[in-house]
């Protein structure tokens, strides 16, 4: 019945089959041959100019469902729609909503479109957009073309290119700079555009001396606290463009970063300070805004509420984190009283996915400002210290971790601090089995540092028995296998304190777990201080084992590589290898 209805020459015959589709668009997807069905509309819209309004809202409503996109991509609609583009307006607009349902997600109607020159016409009509026209056009054409754009460039190379090299940034830019528009025609042009900025082929760097941000900070600063659509669009724009050092920088300068910041609703901030954690990975705009003082106060206060949502005050301690990079920024940091504030939030309870965030970001942050040696005692004496030592039963890796780093960070080159966790209860224990148990290769060398950092530091023959009575000799050696050298220098300065203090203990360690083994391509090493603390590790453990050396003299190339050392450039290598091998000798006798 359809099928006659819509072959029929009378128009209203063919008009009544065409609203029966609209109001009941099902009948078409229960149809055997759904592609007939398509050849046939596209047959009236040939016969039936009058109609061209009608069939284009048919196809527009049809191109909704994934089936029909199909049909009309092996039907060519997109090819026959094109010329409609060019037509009066009712009809322009249908059949810009066809083609836009139309090519969403299907890549052949997106060529179609290319294919029949729709490109060019599509960019033309968001030029419309963009600039006084007499009849100036609807808010709704505007969304369509908008959301036409949208549809048609979605993650699809190809198309963007081709509306790059046509400008339409360009005009989508100048569409959202225009005063009074819409929020609706807003949003979509902001959705549109960042599908633009999100191409390979789109120059930012280009953009940032367009007016781009001036819109956007126009945008903004317009921004009624209650328009999430429209902030959604604006992140989402920015999102995509704080990607670029360039325009980094270009959101600092153009007081967008200040604008996010003054965003009341929490909900908002929470995606603002999204832009601004990016920022700071910038070192221009993190010393930029720490200057101007308005983050460092914001993230206090946001810190310091009770009525800031958690995820609001994880993110605060990102900035805190972020803009301790710097000495004087750390100085400035602590002075603001941000740590008992961060210590409090490292106490915070709730949901437990927004625990670990809210945790790890705080910890990040009192790591960071432990980088800075004179605060690592007064740390030790405020809670810091402690606030990390029970971290480290968090079930959460990343909390673990950043413990782990505020712990080392606070025990290097400090006596009390690194005898403090030595002699915490249970936590030297704590150390060795998380490093020994965690599958985290961050974990593992971050508390074998931690631990060869008590070694080193503590200057207590109790704390090294204590450190090889838990295992931390294994932990310690482990280092000797990282890849960066001043992990693998931690590693050897410590083994050779444990060596000189424990002896025989620290020997039988290193026997059970072939340590030996580890040692020896340290000493093949380009760098001369490895090379000579491993020597002097060699040393010590030698002078009271005959049975390491004798596995010495059994490994292969372990005298050949110290014959060589003997004649290293190096003095110091040099003298250390001859003692050695004399050691060596002596023992063997």
């Amino acid at each position: 019945k359809m099928t006659a209805a819509l072959e029929s020459t009378c128009e209203e015959t063919v008009l009544k089959a065409l609203n029966e589709v609209l109001n009941e668009p099902t009948i078409v997807k229960e149809c055997v041959d759904r592609a007939s069905f398509c050849n046939q509309l596209l047959t009236a819209l040939k016969n039936h100019n009058s109609l061209a309004v009608t069939i284009a809202e048919v196809f527009a409503t049809l191109g909704r469902e994934e089936y029909f996109r199909s049909v009309a991509a092996e039907c060519g609609v997109i090819t026959a729609l094109t010329p409609l583009l060019a037509s009066t307006r009712d009809v322009r607009l249908q059949a810009l909503r066809a083609v836009g349902n139309l090519c969403f997600d299907n890549d052949l109607c997106r060529k179609q479109l290319m294919g029949s020159d729709g490109c060019p016409v599509l960019a033309g009509m968001a030029w419309e957009c963009s600039v006084p026209l007499p009849e100036p056009l609807s808010s709704r054409m505007k969304c369509v073309v908008c959301g036409c754009l949208l549809n048609a460039c979605n993650n699809n190379e190809e198309l963007c290119k081709e509306m790059l090299g046509l400008k339409v940034e360009t005009a989508l830019i100048e569409l959202l700079a225009r005063e009074g528009e819409d929020e609706a025609v807003l949003q979509m042009a902001l959705k549109a555009l960042n599908t633009l900025l999100c191409s390979e082929a789109v120059s930012l760097d280009g953009l940032v001396t367009s007016p781009l941000p001036k819109v956007l900070s126009t945008l903004l600063h317009q921004l009624v606290d209650q328009d999430f659509d429209l902030f959604d669009g604006i992140h989402q724009v920015l999102d995509t463009l704080v990607e670029n050092e360039n325009w980094q920088v270009a959101i600092v300068d153009s007081h967008i970063a200040e604008q996010l910041l003054a965003m009341a609703n929490q909900e908002l901030q929470k995606k603002a300070l999204d832009i601004i954690v990016q920022l700071l990975k910038n070192d221009t705009c993190m010393q930029k805004l720490f200057d101007d003082g308005h983050l460092l106060s914001k993230a206090v206060e946001w810190l310091r509420s009770d009525d800031s949502l958690p995820e609001v005050k994880g993110s605060a301690a990102l900035v805190v984190g972020n803009l301790a990079r710097t000495d004087e920024n750390c100085k400035a940091l602590v002075q603001s009283g941000v740590v008992p504030l961060l210590i409090d939030l490292v106490h915070w309870k709730g949901d437990e996915e927004i625990c670990c965030k809210v945790h790890t970001a705080s910890l990040a942050a009192l790591r960071n400002l432990s980088i800075l040696e004179s605060n690592r005692l007064p740390f030790l004496h405020c809670g810091v210290v402690d606030t990390a030592i029970e971290a480290l039963c968090s079930p959460a890796a990343t909390v673990q971790f950043n413990a782990l780093g505020v712990l080392r960070l606070a025990s290097t080159k400090q006596v009390e601090v690194c005898r403090h966790i030595a002699t915490s209860k249970g936590t030297l224990a704590r150390l060795c089995e998380l490093v020994g148990q965690s599958s985290f290769s961050h974990i593992q060398l971050e508390g074998g540092r931690l631990i060869a950092s008590i070694v080193k530091y503590s200057s207590s023959a109790e704390v090294v028995k204590e450190v090889e009575v838990c295992g931390g000799t294994k932990c310690i050696a482990a280092l000797l296998e990282a890849a960066p050298l001043v992990i693998k220098n931690e590693g050897v300065i410590a083994l050779s304190l444990m060596a000189t203090v424990q002896g025989s203990q620290v020997i039988e360690t290193f026997v059970s777990q072939n340590t030996l083994g580890l040692i020896f391509p340290l000493l093949r090493d380009e760098s001369p201080e490895l090379a000579s603390n491993s020597l002097v590790l060699l040393n010590s453990l030698l002078a009271t084992s005959a049975v390491l050396a004798k596995k010495i003299k059994e490994s292969d190339g372990y005298l050949t590589v110290l014959e060589g050392l003997k004649d290293h450039t190096n003095s110091e290598i040099s003298s250390k290898a001859q003692l050695l091998l004399q050691q060596l000798q002596s023992l063997a006798l």
